[in-house]
Order: structure tokens, then sequence, then C-alpha cells
């Protein structure tokens, strides 16, 4: 009887095992899809920020010509 319970244990606990793995393998997955998705979405603000930097101050150097101009 008790060698049919370990038999019976030893399926059990292989599967927990894998199971653990894969629920662990896919919230690495998952975190590392988050991560990637808020890195882009840094990256793109950045981008947008960078060239409003640029375009104010084309307009700042436009100004100062056309006063010195006048």
């Amino acid at each position: 009887m008790f060698v049919v319970i370990l038999i019976g244990a030893v399926p059990l606990v292989l599967m927990t095992s894998v199971i653990r793995r894969t629920v662990r393998n896919n919230i690495l997955k998952n975190t590392i899809v988050l991560t990637n998705g808020i890195l882009d979405q840094s990256q793109k603000q950045l981008n947008v920020m960078f060239n409003n930097i640029n375009l104010f101050s084309d307009d700042l150097i436009k100004n100062r010509g056309l006063l010195e101009s006048l």
C-alpha cells in the first residue's frame, strides 16, 4: 500500500515542478514584454521632447535674427 502511494506521488511531484517552472517562465516573459513596452514608450516620449526643444531653439534663433536686423 505504501509503495502504491509513493508511485502515485512521483508524477504529482513532477507535474507540480513542471507547472511551477512554466508559471515562473511565463511571469519572466511577461515582465520582459512589459518592460520593453515601457522602454519603447519612454523612448518615443523623449524623442518628442527633444524635437520640441529643437523646434523651440530654432524659433529662438530666428527671433534673435529678426531682432538684430531691426
